[in-house]
């Protein structure tokens, strides 16, 4: 890393996002940096198990523009073995003894009955501070009220998805309105009238806090008062940050990930609209934290400078479509061994694995109370 600027750079620390990934890190040098110095942090891969090993270093600073710099890491495992090539033609076959045990495969079934209707609950966080002024000024029939309707409408509900959706802005971390979210039941024009009332709820002085605003909205006392009924347990929870402010939030992004992955039996994924990353754009900041929950959770974070809003949100409609589509493995698999039968019957087309979420997706849910199996060999282990 190297200071570029004309002032003193700090830095703040280096560490693993994901403290369980397989890597050390050791830093080399000092952590202050004069202009045009420079620092090393290195890295050491030591894998556990056969197969890809992923991760980021996180590096914070006190660079005003990119106070966190995420460097991805990757790595591959390779399962120990013992290969021989005679010289000797007079015994062109010999034996060598490998002292040691191995189970060079495994298998796993897994086996699912899918659900009637596959539940997804979202939840949007809305910075309604006035720097956002001239998004919210047509929020009502653009950024959030008509378009993602529209968007939710077509891609889960003709999935056949039940959802319900809920717009946080104020401080208090209550939805506005008579109801804490919309669902499918509803036609167009009452969902974006619900909708319009959600986003015009007063801010507060809280408002750039996104990752507290969610969490206090989401909290027992507050499912169990203001937003009864806002999400259920047995539904796939999504969450939307749209901002062009820093997220002001005091703590750690990952202590509020690990809130927000409890809230739901089915799993979480992320999403934001915000400035861009690491730098901003134009006059929005990135928004440190969600940035980071996007990834760790398979979400996708979007330029709030990008003027068509409508076709964000359907990209995100689209991954949320895919996400409640998928049905988790429960150990990695060997990717080409993967056998998937719906109802007994083999099916080779209509799905595919998604590697970094150790998942298998179908491009159409199956049928309510369908029976899928999903079978698998397992990389081997090796001990000395």
């Amino acid at each position: 890393m190297s200071n570029v600027g004309d002032d003193v750079l700090a830095i703040r620390g280096a560490v693993l996002e994901d403290p369980s990934a397989p890597y050390t890190v050791v830093t080399e040098g000092g952590l202050v940096l004069a202009p045009g110095a420079t620092t090393t942090f290195l890295v050491t891969f030591s894998p556990v198990a056969v197969g890809d090993a992923f991760g980021r270093l996180l590096v914070g600073s006190t660079d005003p523009d990119a106070p966190e710099v995420a460097v991805p890491l990757s790595g591959a495992g390779i399962a120990a073995g013992l290969t021989v090539t005679p010289d000797d033609a007079d015994a062109p076959v010999q034996t060598y003894t490998y002292i040691g045990t191995a189970e060079l495969y495994g298998s796993n079934l897994d086996t699912f009955v899918a659900p009637p209707v596959d539940r997804v609950d979202v939840v949007v966080s809305l910075d309604g501070s006035t720097s956002m002024e001239d998004e919210l000024e047509h929020a009502a029939d653009d950024l959030l009220a008509l378009a993602l309707a529209d968007a939710l409408a077509d891609a889960l509900g003709a999935g056949g998805f039940d959802y319900q959706l809920a717009v946080v802005v104020a401080a208090t971390g209550c939805v506005a309105g008579e109801t804490p979210f919309i669902d499918g039941s509803m036609s167009r024009e009452a969902q974006a009238a619900a909708l319009a009332t959600m986003v015009g709820a007063a801010p507060g002085t809280e408002a750039e806090q996104g990752l507290d605003r969610m969490y206090v909205a989401t909290s027992a006392a507050y499912l169990g008062g203001c937003n009864a009924g806002m999400l259920r347990a047995d539904a796939r929870l999504a969450l939307l940050r749209v901002t062009d402010d820093a997220d002001t939030t005091y703590g750690d992004w990952s202590d509020y990930a690990d809130a927000f992955e409890a809230l739901s039996t089915r799993g979480l994924i992320a999403h934001a609209i915000a400035g861009d990353y690491p730098s901003g754009c134009g006059d929005a900041s990135a928004a440190n934290g969600w940035y980071e929950l996007t990834v760790a959770t398979g979400g996708l974070y979007l330029s709030i400078c990008e003027a068509e809003r409508a076709s964000q949100m359907e990209a995100i409609a689209a991954a949320q479509a895919a996400f409640v589509s998928a049905y988790d493995l429960s150990a990695w698999p060997v990717p080409e061994t993967i056998v998937v039968t719906v109802d007994g019957v083999g099916a080779t087309t209509g799905w595919s694995y998604d590697a970094a979420a150790r998942s298998v997706v179908f491009d159409v849910p199956p049928e309510a109370g369908t029976v899928v199996t999903v079978e698998y060999a397992l990389f081997g282990d090796c001990e000395e």
